[in-house]
């Protein structure tokens, strides 16, 4: 090895301090953000699971309530006609007397652009 004039042995080792302090705070970052994608992979597995529980408890009682929500009415005469199926229709309701209401001056700004 050449000799360096000024250039100490502490010189080395601080380098060689640095790059391992360096490579060690790139796998720190990259254990963390894999981490952290390990995480959102699993909330979204729970999340989906979560949901087709829901499904599936939406779909069962969709089908006990088709049976009791359907009023089925026989047509008035003849041996070859079908059923004629009649659904209930539920009222429409507003959340809040004031979802209706809008103030004068909006009613103004909405009556120019539209």
């Amino acid at each position: 090895m050449k000799y360096l004039q000024g250039f100490k042995w502490h010189h080395l080792t601080e380098q060689i301090a640095n790059e391992n302090a360096e490579r060690a705070s790139r796998l720190r970052t990259e254990i963390s953000q894999t981490t952290r994608e390990n995480k959102r992979f699993i909330e979204n597995v729970e999340r989906a699971k979560v949901m087709e529980t829901k499904e599936a408890k939406k779909r069962k009682r969709d089908e006990k309530g088709a049976g009791e929500g359907v009023v089925a009415a026989a047509a008035v005469s003849g041996a070859g006609r079908a059923f004629k199926t009649q659904f209930r229709q539920s009222e429409v309701r507003s959340k809040s007397s004031k979802a209706t209401e809008q103030p004068a001056e909006v009613q103004r700004v909405l009556s120019k652009i539209f």
